[in-house]
C-alpha cells in the first residue's frame, strides 16, 4: 500500500487492493515475473516482423537459391538431353536415307549395265537366229528397254518407300522426345509453384509451362509461419525486458 493514494477509495476497494498486492509479490518472491500493462502498437509489432525476417532470410534465402540453381540445371540438362535425341533422330534418319540413296543409284546403274550388255549381244543373237534386220529385233530392243525401265522404277519406289519410312520414324522419336521435354517442364515448373509460389516459378523461364497467378507456395507459408512465431518470440522477449524493467525501477 505503500506510495499508494487511496483518497477517495472505500473500505472495499481499499480490501481488495491489499489483497491482489500481497497476492503478486508472493508470485514475484516465488520467483515469478509479472509483466506490466505493455501496449504493442502497429509500428512496434512491424518492428518485431522486420527484425524476425531480417534474421530468417539468409537461412530462407539460401534454400531458395541453391533450389533455383538445382532446378535451373534440370531444366537445361533436360533441355540438352532433348536436343541429343532429337539429332539423333535426325542423324538416323539423314543416314538411312543415304544408304537407300546408295542402293537406288547402285539399282540404276546396274539396269542400265544390263541393258547395254543385252542391247550389245542382241544384234549377234538376232543375226543368228535371222532375224538381224527384222521387226523382231526391233521387239526384242523394246522389251529390254521396258526391263531396263521397270527395274529402276522399282528401285525408285524402294528408295520413296525407305525414305518415307526414315522421315516417319525420325518424326516419332521427335514427338516423342518433345512430348518427354514437356511433361519434365511441367514436372519442374509444378513442383517450383506448389513448393516456391508462382513468381519464383515464373522467375525460372520453363519452356511449355504456364505459370499459374497467386500461388502460394509450401515454402512460402513455411517462411511467413516461421516469421510469425519469431516476431511472436521477440515480442515476447520486450515484454520480458520491460517487465524486468518495471520491477528494477
Amino acid at each position: 500500500m505503500d506510495n499508494v493514494n487511496t483518497t477517495g477509495w472505500n473500505e472495499t476497494m481499499i480490501s481488495l487492493y491489499a489483497s491482489l498486492n500481497d497476492y503478486l509479490e508472493g508470485l514475484i518472491m516465488g520467483g515469478q515475473m509479472i509483466n506490466p500493462d505493455i501496449q504493442i502498437d502497429e509500428a512496434l509489432a512491424s518492428e518485431f516482423l522486420q527484425q524476425a525476417k531480417t534474421e530468417l532470410d539468409p537461412y530462407y534465402g539460401q534454400i531458395i537459391s541453391q533450389s533455383r540453381r538445382q532446378l535451373l540445371q534440370q531444366s537445361a540438362f533436360a533441355q540438352q538431353q532433348a536436343d541429343l535425341s532429337i539429332q539423333s533422330a535426325q542423324a538416323s534418319a539423314a543416314s538411312s536415307t543415304r544408304s537407300a540413296s546408295l542402293s537406288r543409284q547402285g539399282a540404276v546403274e546396274r539396269a542400265e549395265y544390263e541393258r547395254k550388255i543385252a542391247q550389245g549381244d542382241l544384234p549377234q543373237q538376232m543375226a543368228e537366229m535371222g532375224l538381224a534386220f527384222s521387226g523382231e529385233r526391233i521387239k526384242a530392243a523394246g522389251r529390254i528397254d521396258e526391263a531396263t525401265q521397270m527395274s529402276i522404277n522399282q528401285a525408285n519406289r524402294a528408295y520413296s518407300s525407305a525414305a518415307s519410312a526414315s522421315s516417319a520414324a525420325a518424326q516419332r522419336a521427335i514427338s516423342s522426345t518433345q512430348l518427354g521435354l514437356r511433361q519434365n517442364m511441367f514436372n519442374l515448373g509444378f513442383g517450383a509453384e506448389e513448393k516456391f509460389g508462382s513468381e519464383f516459378a515464373g522467375g525460372l523461364n520453363l519452356p511449355y509451362y504456364q505459370i499459374s497467378d497467386g500461388v502460394v507456395g509450401a515454402l512460402e507459408r513455411e517462411r511467413t509461419t516461421a516469421e510469425q512465431l519469431r516476431a511472436s518470440q521477440i515480442e515476447s522477449a520486450y515484454r520480458s525486458n520491460r517487465a524486468l524493467d518495471y520491477y528494477e525501477e
